[in-house]
């Protein structure tokens, strides 16, 4: 059993700035708010994280059902979209929420995906709030939620997996027990604890799994289909999007298997016996801890973590010191309580969907409905809620981007969708929201009160503004031409008070600083 790890945290009777706050909770959170600034300085790091795992929140399932008219089951893109806007934006458990989203980009399943039709938008949310159930939870009991969830089921082909029949030419289908081992487990190449490739004697990575082992996963993944099969007695008892897929025994290949690490299943197990062997298999396999605890710092704190930052995730995730494997509650804390995470310096490219998220979040924005329409933020930003058009997210976590950070070895996930049109898009898009008013009940205004009262006296306001969309990161110049802009504008009415709070949210909206998290 590997011993916990030496981690030195924070200290918890530390008082916390409202900088050093904010730039937490823009790590922890979608952003700051007022009140939560107030709250987290007042609690400290770690009664705050506790608070936030306790807590839950609205569901997406039920998000979209408010939208969406019941009775001619009419839900569609456009209410999944709202409904995780409305959750990332206005739900309380904020932590949980953030967790979910990174977790969505991991066991990524799509709106693109073949096989998600007719009632894929409930099914799809349904999935995400199943993310979050097990945000912290524990990795095995999450790997076995995602491996039965029908809308998984479809998109990766398990469901109706059937066993082999060389007569009729049917062979199970490979692509989930792929899938579960390059993308969701273990990877590609074996790691070392921090993260490293393991090499050969002639200097290659070495392989995690081989083509066999992926066959023999997809004979064990045969016989599933959805929930009221044995009810029915058939291999196709009607859709159910909702509840974990059943085993069908009829289709499921009882031949002995071999899976990955030499692991052979004997003949005669039934679908739910191979299928625990596969999935304790792989949740116990020494990459997981590395492979899944960098992708988890890459979509929190940093793109670039240090070996010895991966190393210390890895060794939580292994135990989280009461000899427990894979507690994501241990591993969230870890990561976001670490010394590394904890530094003042730019870690990562802010996601386009949090950006947008953290601008709403920062004035209050709300609909007369309760409800949040904005579909297009895919086509917008090239980023929207359970859309990435393949598997393997919107970008990749090994992604580098051109230039230095290639030429450093450096990675940049989100860079991969970032380029100068989609730049000019979100800045537009911003503005859009920003100006946003009460025309359509359906569509989030922001609440710009506060700094409203402070539109006289640029100086307040920019450093305001400052502090919630960029923890303080901007430098004095960009402040000075900002504060200059907003000095030359008229002040005399209402009207141009309010054009100097959307000019400065704007102009701080637009500088890089506030892109970097």
């Amino acid at each position: 059993v590997t011993p916990p790890p030496t981690v030195t945290p924070p200290p918890t009777t530390e008082v916390l700035s409202d900088e050093v706050a904010a730039r937490f909770l823009m790590q922890s959170t979608f952003g700051p708010t007022d009140e939560s600034v107030d709250e987290l300085t007042s609690l400290g790091y770690e009664k705050w994280l506790d608070s936030q795992f306790s807590k839950t929140g609205g569901t997406l399932l039920a998000y979209v059902n408010d939208a969406a008219d019941n009775s001619t089951n009419d839900a569609r893109n456009a209410h999944l979209q709202g409904a995780w806007w409305r959750a990332s934006v206005t739900n309380p458990d904020q932590l949980r929420q953030r967790v979910a989203f990174a977790l969505s980009q991991i066991f990524v399943a799509s709106t693109e995906g073949s096989g998600l039709t007719d009632e894929r938008w409930r099914g799809l949310a349904n999935y995400y709030d199943l993310l979050a159930k097990n945000a912290f939870g524990n990795f095995r009991t999450l790997l076995e939620d995602v491996t039965l969830n029908p809308i998984m089921g479809r998109y990766l082909s398990m469901h109706r997996n059937r066993k082999p029949n060389p007569a009729k030419f049917i062979h199970p289908d490979e692509n989930y027990a792929r899938e579960v081992m390059q993308l969701f487990t273990i990877g590609l190449v074996m790691l070392n604890q921090d993260g490293s490739q393991q090499l050969d004697a002639q200097g290659k990575p070495i392989p995690t799994y081989t083509q066999q082992d992926i066959e023999g996963l997809a004979h064990v993944f045969t016989g599933w289909t959805d929930a009221g099969a044995n009810a029915a007695g058939s291999f196709n008892p009607g859709r159910n999007l909702f509840e974990p897929m059943e085993a069908w025994a009829p289709q499921h290949d009882t031949q002995a298997k071999t899976i990955v690490t030499g692991v052979a299943i004997p003949s005669g197990l039934t679908a739910e016996q191979e299928l625990k062997i596969a999935l304790d298999t792989l949740f116990n396999h020494p990459n997981v801890g590395p492979f899944i605890g960098k992708q988890l710092i890459q979509r929190l704190t940093s793109s670039n973590p240090s070996k010895e930052y991966v190393s210390r995730i890895s060794a939580v995730f292994n135990n989280n010191g009461s000899g427990v494997r894979g507690d994501l509650k241990a591993v969230v804390r870890a990561i976001l309580l670490d010394a590394e995470a904890r530094g003042n310096t730019p870690k990562k490219l802010k996601e386009p969907a949090i950006r947008q998220a953290g601008l709403w979040r920062a004035f209050n924005a709300r609909s007369t409905s309760g409800n949040f329409h904005y579909q297009s933020a895919g086509t917008d930003f090239g980023q929207g809620a359970l859309n990435s058009n393949t598997v393997f997210n919107f970008y990749r976590p090994d992604y580098k981007h051109s230039g230095k950070f290639a030429n450093s070895n450096m990675e940049s996930p989100e860079f991969q969708i970032t380029n100068e049109s989609q730049m000019t898009t979100l800045s537009n898009r911003f503005l859009t929201h920003i100006k946003q008013t009460n025309t359509d009940p359906n569509k989030p205004v922001m609440n710009l009160s506060k700094a409203w009262s402070m539109a006289t006296n640029s100086q307040q306001m920019v450093n305001y503004l400052d502090l919630m969309l960029t923890a303080n990161a901007l430098p004095d110049t960009a402040k000075n031409i900002i504060r200059e802009h907003i000095d030359a504008l008229p002040s005399a009415t209402d009207a141009d008070k309010t054009e100097r709070v959307i000019d400065a949210i704007y102009l701080i909206m637009s500088q890089a600083e506030q892109a970097a998290q």
